[in-house]
C-alpha cells in the first residue's frame, strides 16, 4: 500500500507535523514504537522560553559549569565512552559557545518563537484544544549576585522586562527563601501543559482521520533510484511519497544512510509533585544559576533539571533526583512534595541549539524533524508548520 506522507516518530514534533499536513489537505500516517503517550515530550518543563534567555551554548557556560562543580550544584553530568562522535559534539558545542553564534542563535529563537505561539493560539480557537496555555512570563531567578548583576545590564527594556528585589520575587515564588539574590521577568514568554499537548492533539487527530501505527519500531530503511522507497519493522514494510524522521535522540535509521545527525543524547529529569497552595509559584521559573526550571500546572507543579551527557541508562538514577532535590531545597523554604512521579528521558541536543531541519542531501524525499533539545514543546507548531512547507 503506498501512502502519501509517512512521519516517523509520534513526539510533539512528529503530532505538530501532521496536524499541519493534514490541515493543508495531506494523507498522514504516524509511526510510532510507543502509544505516544510515554514520549520524551510528556517529561518536559512546558516552558514556551524563545525570548530573551540565551540558548544552552553561550558564551562563559563552559567556566560557569565548572564554578558549579566545584559548589556541588552542577547540572551536568559527563558519562566518558568510546563514542567519537560525543567527542566532536563537545568540540562543537564549546566552539559555538561565544557571542557571535548566542546572537544568530537568538535571532532564530525569536522569529520561529513568536510563530509558534502565535499557532498555539491559533489551534486552541480553530479546533478548541486544551493546551492549558498561560501567557504570564517566564521569570529568571537568581542566586549568585554575580550573575544577577551582569543580567540586569540587559534588562532595562520595561516592555520587556520587569526587574524584582528578593522580596518582590517571592511574591511570584512563594517558596524562595532568603539565599536568593532577586529575579528578571521575562515578559513575552509562556508555559502550558505538555501532557494536555500530546493527549489533546493526538485525539484530535485521530478523529480527523489521521492513520497512527502504535507499538511499532521502524528498524530499516529501504532506497530505490535516490528516493527513499519504503521503511520496515520487524514484521512489517511502509511505502510512502514522503519520509518524515522525528525520531528524536534515535538515529538508527540516518545511521543506515551514512548521514552524521551532529547531535547527541542529553538525558534530563523531571519531578512533578503537589505542595501546598500557598507555596505554588504564580508563573514559570527558572533557577538560572542552577539550571532547575519549576513550572506551575492545573493540579500540580513539576521541577526539571540535569543534563546527562554520555549517558545510555533509560532508567532514573535516584542520586540524580536526590541531587535535584538537594540544590532546589537550598534556596526554597521547607515543604513536603507530596504524590511524587520522577521521570527521566532523553533529548536531542545539537552543539548550537539548532535543529535538523530539512531534505536529505541525497534522497529528496526524506526530510529531517529533530534536534531541538529542551525547545520541542517550545518551537514544535512552528516546525510542524515548515515542515507542511516542505
Amino acid at each position: 500500500m503506498q501512502r502519501d506522507i509517512i512521519i516517523v516518530g509520534g513526539g510533539v514534533i512528529g503530532l505538530m507535523s501532521a496536524y499541519f499536513l493534514y490541515k493543508s489537505g495531506r494523507k498522514v500516517t504516524i509511526i510510532d514504537e510507543g502509544t505516544i503517550e510515554n514520549s520524551t515530550s510528556f517529561g518536559n518543563a512546558g516552558l514556551l522560553s524563545a525570548f530573551d534567555k540565551s540558548p544552552l551554548s553561550h558564551p562563559g557556560i563552559v567556566f560557569e559549569t565548572l564554578k558549579l562543580i566545584l559548589k556541588g550544584e552542577s547540572p551536568v553530568q559527563f558519562h566518558p565512552r568510546l563514542d567519537l562522535n560525543l567527542y566532536k559534539w563537545l568540540v562543537n558545542f564549546i566552539l559555538n559557545s561565544n557571542e557571535k553564534r548566542q546572537k544568530k542563535t537568538m535571532i532564530l529563537f525569536e522569529k520561529y518563537g513568536e510563530l509558534a505561539l502565535d499557532l498555539y493560539k491559533q489551534m486552541m480557537l480553530d479546533d478548541a484544544l486544551d493546551f492549558d496555555l498561560h501567557e504570564d512570563g517566564l521569570l529568571m531567578i537568581y542566586t549568585e549576585q554575580k550573575s544577577f548583576d551582569e543580567k540586569i545590564v540587559d534588562c532595562q527594556d520595561k516592555k520587556r522586562f520587569e526587574i524584582l528585589n528578593p522580596e518582590q520575587t517571592k511574591k511570584y515564588m512563594p517558596c524562595a527563601n532568603e539565599k536568593i539574590k532577586g529575579s528578571v521577568l521575562l515578559k513575552r514568554n509562556a508555559h502550558l501543559d505538555p501532557k494536555k499537548v500530546m493527549l489533546s492533539t493526538k485525539k484530535y487527530l485521530q478523529e480527523v482521520g489521521v492513520e497512527f501505527i502504535l507499538n511499532e519500531k521502524i528498524i530499516d530503511i529501504k532506497f530505490e533510484n535516490n528516493r527513499v522507497k519504503e521503511v520496515n519493522s520487524l514484521t512489517s514494510s511502509y511505502e510512502a511519497d514522503t519520509f518524515i524522521l522525528s525520531t528524536g535522540y534515535q538515529t538508527l535509521l540516518s545511521d543506515k544512510i551514512k548521514t552524521n545527525l551532529m547531535m547527541t543524547p542529553a538525558k534530563g529529569y523531571s519531578i512533578t509533585f503537589k505542595m501546598p497552595d500557598e507555596l505554588k509559584p504564580k508563573m514559570s521559573s527558572l533557577f538560572a544559576d542552577m539550571f532547575i526550571a519549576m513550572t506551575p500546572r492545573c493540579d500540580d507543579v513539576r521541577i526539571t533539571s540535569k543534563l546527562e551527557l554520555g549517558s545510555t541508562n533509560p532508567e532514573v538514577v535516584k542520586k540524580q533526583i536526590d541531587s535535584i532535590k538537594k540544590n532546589f531545597k537550598e534556596y526554597t523554604i521547607p515543604f513536603e512534595m507530596k504524590e511524587e512521579v520522577q521521570w527521566t528521558g532523553f533529548r536531542p541536543l545539537t552543539p548550537n541549539d539548532i535543529p535538523l531541519i530539512g531534505r536529505d542531501e541525497k534522497y529528496k524525499n526524506l526530510i529531517y524533524a529533530t534536534g531541538l533539545g529542551w525547545l520541542g514543546i517550545t518551537f514544535a507548531p512552528a516546525i510542524g508548520y515548515i515542515m507542511n512547507d516542505l
